[in-house]
Formats: structure tokens, sequence, C-alpha cells
């Protein structure tokens, strides 16, 4: 999906050296100052070039992305001032530098189950990132606005591609589909096993294995190596999750009496190492460390003296509003890191 242009007309104006002088870090007055001005690709800067000024007097610059990019960020004399659209330099008395450059908007593919669905938010007040782009609940649109203030307002969308009832075998199938989608797309979030681990029909883990080994095709591993592969190949991002602790067998089925010792968390746990292996795989190119859900939710809250999933589950499988917003920021943490 791809955003319409916006300019946003914003002068901000700054007093840098002593005195009073005109911004920047340059500490050496000019008779005849020149603000040097450039754009990247997909935008300008108007004025550009060498900009010459008058010595005490201010002189304003105006960024303007191409049609479906956005400001990336603003430099001024090394210094960055985010995705501002507008700048004055004011009482100019030395040299300067303006640099401006563009992107198309961050947008992040959430794949995987019910969990990357968001079934069982009961927070209605957070189902709708605060640009209107994401929406229907889950940790999706949280997660689109702690990146878009984290990157001082750069536009994120965050797709959600969760689909209840799905498996890894699933979203390897829908991969090209995906790719094809959302050409535009930086990174892929990708959160596949609890299905998997579904023990009237567990898919074996893989772990160990290596492509070419007895066992290894089919195996959760094989159809996660085979995602990555098809998505790294796009020149795209991995991200990867440790899937959450499970409380049973099913949503509403009696709860386990041990859930860290049950045989579908032995599983789960099993997939988690194979999430580490892949990422620890050179070949893979995965920089980001997996948000572990598992540990998170399993963990006592010293805030309430309970293990997290008493608070933060709607059933035995899923979080509730309180669950998804911890999963946002788990997902934060791993992608700003």
């Amino acid at each position: 999906m791809l955003a319409k242009s916006r300019i946003f007309i914003v002068v901000l104006s700054f007093l840098f050296a002593a005195g009073c002088a005109g911004g920047g870090s340059n500490s050496n007055t000019a008779a005849n100052p020149k603000i040097t001005a450039t754009a990247g690709a997909n935008g300008s800067i108007s004025p550009s070039g060498a900009v010459d000024v008058n010595s005490g007097s201010d002189q304003s610059f105006v960024i303007t992305p191409d049609s479906n990019y956005y400001v990336l960020d603003v430099v001024i004399d090394g210094i960055s001032m985010g995705p501002i659209a507008a700048y004055t330099f004011t009482n100019v008395m030395v040299n300067h530098v303006i640099q401006a450059s563009f992107d198309t908007e961050h947008q992040l593919i959430a794949m995987g189950d019910s969990i990357t669905e968001g079934f069982g938010d009961d927070i209605a007040a957070d189902d709708n990132s605060q640009d209107g782009k994401n929406n229907g609940g889950g940790f999706e649109p949280i997660l689109n606005d702690l990146l878009t203030a984290y990157e001082h307002g750069f536009p994120h969308d965050i797709v959600n591609e969760g689909v209840g009832g799905d498996t890894s075998a699933d979203g390897l199938a829908f991969i090209p589909t995906a790719l094809g989608l959302y050409p535009n797309a930086k990174n892929y979030l990708l959160q596949y096993g609890t299905n998997d681990s579904d023990l009237w029909a567990p898919i074996p883990s893989g772990k160990g294995l290596k492509p070419g080994d007895n066992g290894y095709p089919g195996t959760y591993k094989d159809n996660m190596q085979q995602m990555i592969d098809a998505i790294n190949n796009a020149g795209k991002k991995v991200c990867l999750a440790k899937l959450p602790i499970a409380l049973g067998d099913g949503p509403s089925s009696v709860p386990y009496p041990d859930p860290d010792n049950a045989a579908r968390n032995a599983l789960i746990k099993e997939y988690n190492q194979v999430i580490d292996e892949l990422v620890n795989d050179p070949l893979n190119a995965i920089t980001l460390t997996p948000p572990n859900f598992y540990n998170y939710f399993k963990d006592v809250d010293p805030a309430t003296g309970n293990t997290r999933y008493e608070d933060q589950y709607a059933d035995n499988l899923h979080p509730n509003g309180l669950g998804y917003q911890s999963m946002a920021d788990l997902w934060f943490d791993a992608l700003t890191q």
C-alpha cells in the first residue's frame, strides 16, 4: 500500500553558536556565508546548491518529497533534525550545510496465525493507529504508533497478514503472494508455530537438522528456512519471533496443571530453539534478536507478583489487550535494538 505524498510546511528556527550567531557548529564567521543545500533521490530542497546569504540575515529552505515518498531526515551541520519539511537559518554569520533524504513509508508485514491476527484483544482504545493506517486490534496498530514516534513522525504501516489456524506450511505457501502484494515492504515479522504444535497433528521441529538430512523436509525448520530464503532473495529483512507459551490443548480446553512442562510446550520450546538456529546461521543474515514471547509470558511480573499469562492471556493460547500491548513493546525493542 503506497501512501500519498504530503508536504508539511514547518519552519523551525534554531540559534546555534554563542552570541546567537546563525545556526550550526561552525565557529568561524564568514564575510559572505554560504549554505550548501543538497537533496537525495526522490525529493528536492529549495533553494539548492551553494546559496549565498547576506551576513546576519535569515535563509529558509523547503524540503519536498516526490509522490509516494516522505522526508526521511534533514541533517543540519551534521545534526539530524528528523523528517521536517522546512528549516530556517537565522542571523547567518557562518557557512552551513543542509542535507535532505527521502524514502517510502516504512512498511512491515506481520505474518502468522490468530495471535498475529489479534484474536482475543479486548482493549478497543488502541485498535487503530494514530495515523489511521492500521486497524482491527492486535499488536500492529500499537507497533505503528511506537515506531512512528521513535522515528520522529516518519510514517509506518504494519500490515496484518495473520490468519487464524495457519501453520508454518501455510505461511510458506503465502510468501510469494505477500511479496507480490507488498513490493515496498522493508521487513517481514514472522511468528508461526502455535498451530504446528497441535498435538493431534504435530509438525516435527527439525531441530539440529540441515537441508539434505533425513527427516528435514516438511519440518518446522524447513518451512521457516524457505520463508527466510524467499524474503532475503526479494531484498527484504526478516525478523523472527519466539512463540508464546500455550496453557492448554485448545483455546477453551482444560488448562495444563503445569504449562511449562506440558508436552505441547516441549515442542514449542523446540521450535524456539530452531528459531535460534536460524538466527545464528550467518547465511540467513538475520540481524534482529527475536522477541522471546515464551519467556515473557511465562515469567513473573514483578509489578503484580503473577505470571504474566495470568493477567495477559484471553484464553489458553491468545493474549488479551494487555498481552498485545506487551507484544508490541517486544517487537518494538527487537526492531530498534
